[in-house]
């Protein structure tokens, strides 16, 4: 079956990730990549967004050759990956996405526009089981003056339970998915 081009999944790039770790503390360990998730299904098209505003803030909303200002991401672990790993990787992955979405949204403005809503948001697969998760960004609470990014999980789903239990957690992903497109 093949999606429609809106719901196409887009793999990861070997492209450059976002050039400015969101939260640095999480990739301490140098095999661990930046922002650069495995799947996003959704992004707006470069040519929608005006050539000014892709100029001013590429390398917030545009972390590959795919669509830009993805805010939907999907992170997913085989049997010899580590579900800690696929965490912060998504943690990683909803922040640069929701740094982008902060910097579009305070585009023109001289501070940035905090709505307290979430605005990126994710999934982690690892060995049957799915999490769902969201983020959104808050005004700065140190002296660094930069905007703090918080994950806040949704729900988790073991889909190899039972048929149920399946159902629920790809109606979940769809549903969020489809929020992430609103």
């Amino acid at each position: 079956m093949r999606l429609p081009t809106k719901h196409r999944p887009h793999t990861r790039s070997p492209g450059p990730s976002s050039a400015h770790p969101v939260i640095p503390d999480l990739h301490a360990r140098s095999w661990e990549p930046r922002s650069n998730p495995q799947i996003y299904p959704n992004g707006s098209l470069t040519a929608e967004i005006r050539r000014k505003v892709r100029d001013d803030l590429e390398e917030y909303i545009i972390p590959s050759s795919h669509p830009a200002l993805p805010n939907f991401f999907a992170e997913a672990k085989g049997p010899d990956g580590k579900a800690s790993e696929a965490k912060r990787q998504i943690t990683q992955d909803l922040a640069a996405g929701d740094r982008g979405m902060l910097r579009l949204q305070s585009y023109g403005s001289d501070e940035p526009v905090f709505d307290d809503k979430a605005h990126t948001f994710g999934s982690t697969y690892y060995i049957g089981y799915m999490q769902l998760y969201a983020m959104h960004p808050t005004k700065p609470g140190n002296a660094d003056g930069k905007p703090e990014y918080h994950t806040t999980k949704i729900n988790g789903y073991d889909l190899t339970g039972n048929l149920v239990h399946h159902r629920q957690g790809i109606a979940a992903f769809r549903n969020l998915r489809d929020l992430a497109e609103a």
